[in-house]
């Protein structure tokens, strides 16, 4: 389940600071009715001297990992010149009832769109083995957030992004949503035979881009894969 515990944030910090600072590893899940971002704060008792601290959970896996694993979130401060953070995986006793239940409706709603997308491929191909197998074919996609400067043409940016994707792997498609400034989506597609074609493709120019590889996107650029679900707004 991806999502963490951060454990030491210092009392009266605001909820917007809070998401600023984890935003640096990914995006945050929302709850699916409210829009709200996924975060429980604890608090200390009024009369006590204690920290805050707060559950997060992230849409996307990787952003967990970074945040403690890579070291992104753990032992970054939350604010400068403020103290570094305790950034831990969350344990499941760690979880608010609603975040279970929510979380456990969007894995549901994931495998049934994941089992229509290998279904219609299926069709598509004449596919006769395994699910897992099938998986490979279905196109993936790079989110690239901050991909450009607010003065720039998207069309200039959507070639220069398709060169560099290129060097990563065979690429379908190159596109800059018209509801979101500063996107760029980069959809990647296997090799004929190489079913893990497009997640090495799609995970290698990920990597790239969160590392400063890529001179083709800003160097505040983000990326991360899509999960299929999320919408693009200005």
């Amino acid at each position: 389940m991806s999502c963490i515990v951060i454990e030491n944030i210092p009392r009266g910090t605001q909820l917007r600071t809070i998401i600023q600072f984890v935003r640096d590893a990914g995006p945050i899940r929302q709850f699916h009715k409210s829009q709200e971002p996924m975060i429980s704060l604890s608090y200390p008792d009024s009369d006590s001297e204690g920290d805050i601290s707060a559950v997060i959970a992230f849409l996307h896996e990787l952003s967990a990992e970074q945040a403690t694993d890579h070291g992104i979130l753990d032992g970054a401060p939350m604010v400068p010149g403020g103290p570094r953070m305790k950034v831990r995986r969350a344990a499941d006793s760690d979880l608010p009832r609603l975040f279970t239940d929510e979380i456990g409706k969007g894995e549901a709603k994931a495998e049934e769109k994941r089992s229509k997308a290998l279904a219609t491929q299926r069709r598509k191909t004449d596919w006769t083995g395994d699910d897992e197998d099938i998986a490979g074919f279905v196109p993936h996609t790079v989110v690239v957030r901050g991909a450009y400067a607010p003065d720039e043409m998207a069309i200039d940016v959507k070639k220069r992004v398709r060169e560099a994707a290129m060097k990563f792997g065979r690429v379908d498609s190159v596109k800059a949503p018209e509801s979101a400034d500063q996107v760029i989506l980069v959809r990647y597609m296997p090799v004929p035979g190489n079913q893990d074609a497009a997640v090495g493709a799609a995970r290698g120019f990920m990597v790239a881009v969160e590392t400063g590889q890529v001179d083709a996107v800003g160097e505040d650029a983000c990326a991360y894969l899509w999960d299929g679900e999320e919408t693009f707004e200005a």
